[in-house]
């Protein structure tokens, strides 16, 4: 306001503001407008459309006056807008953004997608684009535009994409039907090899659609009449399934990286459909044939929120994760409509088993039947897609920096460093831990012309530990060429290449390459497949060695696929044990019968279950494993994890070394916990855990508590080792604490390690100073950087 003058000479007859709120691409027009007549202003006067917001003002008095008019109408326009706001799609965001499974819907024409699909979805499937039918609707006469369309919005979105379908009774080109079996079966492969080459990307895939008997098989029946190519899949078979059991196989073969479905409608409506989709399940399941269960939910309105509970938790019995794939509500009445997604959306949405809910369709005359639109052909919403934003916004929001993208930094928010000082403080750690003084200060000692090992230096010898922590510092710092130095030496010199142990790594060697023994410890292996994946996301694969994705599937998978667990020390073994579902101290016969706790690495083990090739199942379920372990493996009291466990959780001293209490394998434990909590935020207790443990140390003096101690908290050893410094300053991301301050300056006033024990204190040192700053991150192989 500029006082009697704000108007100018003239007054002119109205002032256009224009507030632009860049950040959710909305722009609002607010028109101020007065006349020389009307004597109030009243909240009638603000109207709101798709376009914008509206308010006019109006007054017969002095400039004083309308100045004070202008000054109250704003006050209610803000108010106005948080609450217009508070409703609209979370600023532009798709609704379920936030929650850790997606809300999705179709899209049915690819060449012009509903420009507010992102504002309320957070998952595509394509309609019809998908089915073989359109897009070979002649033979070898292929349409892929609409299909490249929608999957290409998916990926430019960061949106789970479910391509609908390979195999299926209906909606199939007809001339399959006039060539004979070997024929069919060829196009068959050619097909799904087309999918899966042309959509890599894939994350979801319907292998088979409503393959139940009646429903639409691809055995020539129907009314239509369906496709008749079942019998070149292999008819029935032996198992009464075999055309399915085939199907999967194929798309097993050419869609490696897509989760794979089964599809059908009246499952969670009928018990007895229930039951024989979960005999076709358990087929697929033992032949590790299938990821997920889908579940159309069309015709739904007058059935009973009971019975689908009931067949909901049957299907959940199998261990398979869920997704309802068609879900709609044809009720012409609104308040009506509402009322049914009330009652059963919560019960369909909330079960921890269902992963993921896909609508069939929201725009008025864009839909299958006729009333199950959610948005008028004007873009008006209907009140059960109001209710589903409100009741998709009342839930808590899964807050974990891998869906929010938020990374905290202790040092800014509690030490009110800037940016520029943690900075510094950064690189300067890392130029000194790898370029400093040979004898003293470094760490990284470069091997002409292009490799580097990370030594022990005590030792005077190189880990997989000290290697694949080393890759890690490189990746989260961007230092590509260190990262490919100690890459390629570890290649060379310690990962057998064939043998009972191929793809596993020696887990030390002299510095000159020499093996020390040819044995692993699991805890390198877990290192190096996760710093190697965050290479493929953040500088993306070359040839060779240097396609960090392939090296890091083939440690994955070499990980799970060794001999089960053995007494004979000869035996290599799995580095997870299979039945426990822990990781091992060491995968051989000797001692893969016991664990490590800072060997669980939960959050590491939920980014291999969305991007393992295979076992994606089995990296869900370690995850949560891992978090169940730590709660029985760590002292009630104190919070302390011993050195190792036996797989209950109970201390365990197998080498007669004190292992039985906190030493210093054990440091790395609350790192492991609070990390997890950070990214993922799954479970409460880790912030207990966090808290507990750090109040005993506080109770030790934060700067003078010891390396050692029993469980029940008896001091042993009164080092005060930067490395256990800077995991319990990890600790303090999680924590709720009052005490946590005074451990974040400890760890930024605490001195680089240097001299004879610099190695294993440094390397902590450095992962804790990237972790505690907020430079620690996730780098999702479908983006730059989550």
């Amino acid at each position: 306001m500029k006082g009697n003058n704000w108007f100018g000479e003239k007054q002119k007859k109205f002032v256009n503001s224009h507030i632009y709120l860049k950040r959710f691409n909305v722009q609002i027009e607010l028109y101020i407008l007065y006349e020389n007549v009307l004597k109030e202003i009243s909240t009638k006067g603000i109207q709101m459309n798709r376009r914008g917001i509206l308010i006019k003002i109006s007054s017969s008095d002095s400039t004083q006056v309308l100045n004070r008019i202008i000054q109250q109408t704003l006050s209610i326009f803000l108010i106005y807008c948080l609450s217009f706001f508070s409703s609209f799609s979370t600023f532009g965001q798709p609704i379920a953004n936030g929650q850790d499974k997606f809300l999705g819907n179709i899209i049915g024409n690819g060449l012009n997608i509903p420009s507010d699909f992102s504002n309320y979805w957070n998952q595509v499937t394509a309609e019809n684009a998908g089915k073989w039918q359109n897009v070979e609707r002649n033979q070898d006469e292929y349409y892929w535009a609409q299909l490249d369309s929608i999957y290409n919005y998916a990926i430019k979105h960061n949106f789970p994409y479910k391509h609908h379908t390979l195999i299926w009774g209906n909606q199939q080109p007809r001339w399959i039907n006039e060539l004979d079996s070997a024929e069919q079966y060829k196009q068959i492969v050619e097909w799904i090899s087309l999918i899966g080459q042309r959509y890599p990307k894939a994350d979801f895939c319907d292998v088979v659609n409503e393959p139940l008997p009646d429903h639409n098989p691809p055995d020539g029946g129907g009314s239509r009449p369906r496709a008749n190519y079942k019998n070149a899949l292999g008819g029935d078979g032996v198992t009464g399934w075999d055309w399915v059991i085939n199907s999967f196989k194929l798309a097993r073969k050419y869609l490696p990286n897509t989760k794979l479905l089964i599809n059908d409608y009246g499952i969670l409506n009928s018990t007895e459909n229930t039951n024989a989709y979960i005999k076709l399940i358990s087929i697929l399941k033992d032949s590790s044939l299938i990821d997920g269960i889908g579940c159309q939910a069309h015709g739904f309105e007058e059935t009973s929120a009971v019975l689908i509970k009931s067949n909901l938790d049957k299907l959940a019995e199998t261990g398979l994760p869920i997704y309802i794939t068609e879900l709609d509500i044809n009720i012409q009445d609104d308040e009506q409509q509402k009322a049914k997604y009330e009652e059963l959306f919560p019960l369909m949405w909330e079960p921890p088993a269902v992963k993921g809910i896909t609508l069939w369709g929201y725009i008025q005359y864009r839909t299958w039947k006729p009333y199950t639109y959610l948005l008028t052909n004007k873009l008006v919403e209907r009140p059960a897609m109001k209710w589903l934003r409100s009741y998709l916004l009342s839930l808590p929001k899964t807050s974990g920096s891998y869906y929010t993208g938020n990374y905290p930094n202790l040092f800014a928010e509690l030490l009110n460093k800037s940016d520029d000082e943690i900075n510094t403080k950064i690189d300067s750690a890392f130029s000194q831990l790898f370029y400093g003084d040979d004898k003293t200060e470094r760490l990284y000692y470069p091997v002409e012309p292009d490799m580097a090992y990370i030594e022990d230096i005590n030792n005077t010898d190189v880990r997989t530990e000290g290697m694949s922590y080393g890759m890690m510092i490189a990746v989260q710092m961007n230092k590509k060429k260190e990262f490919d130095r100690l890459w390629k030496w570890a290649k060379t010199y310690m990962q057998h290449q064939d043998g009972p142990s191929k793809y596993y790594f020696a887990w030390h060697c002299k510095t000159n390459g020499e093996v020390l023994s040819y044995g692993s410890a699991s805890d390198g292996e877990e290192w190096f497949v996760m710093s190697l994946l965050f290479a493929s996301a953040r500088w993306g694969d070359d040839e060779g060695i240097f396609n960090y994705k392939v090296e890091a599937q083939n440690i994955l998978d070499a990980m799970l696929n060794k001999n089960e667990s053995s007494d004979d020390r000869n035996v290599v073994t799995n580095m997870f044990n299979k039945k426990e579902k822990k990781v091992v101290f060491v995968p051989d016969g000797s001692a893969d019968d016991f664990t490590d706790p800072s060997y669980h690495l939960p959050h590491y083990y939920e980014l291999w279950a969305r991007w393992a090739d295979k076992n994606n199942q089995f990296w869900y379920d370690a995850a949560d494993t891992s978090r169940e372990y730590f709660k029985r493996a760590v002292n009630p009291k104190t919070g302390l994890a011993p050195d190792y466990t036996k797989f209950d959780g109970s201390p365990y001293n197998p080498f007669g070394g004190g292992n039985n209490n906190f030493q210093f394998d054990a440091w790395r434990t609350i790192a492991n916990v609070a990390i997890d909590y950070t990214w993922f935020a799954k479970d409460d207790w880790e912030v207990e855990e966090c808290n507990k443990l750090l109040n005993f140390f506080y109770s030790k003096g934060v700067k003078t508590y010891g390396n050692n101690f029993t469980l029940d908290g008896k001091q042993y050893s009164n080092a005060h080792s930067t490395g256990l410094v800077a995991m319990n300053t990890v600790a303090c991301l999680a924590s709720t604490n009052d005490n946590t301050k005074d451990f974040v300056e400890d760890l930024w006033n605490v001195e680089i390690p240097t001299g004879k024990y610099r190695y294993y204190d440094g390397m902590l040192y450095m992962l804790g100073m990237l972790q505690v700053s907020g430079n620690f991150r996730i780098y999702d192989l479908k983006e730059t950087a989550k």
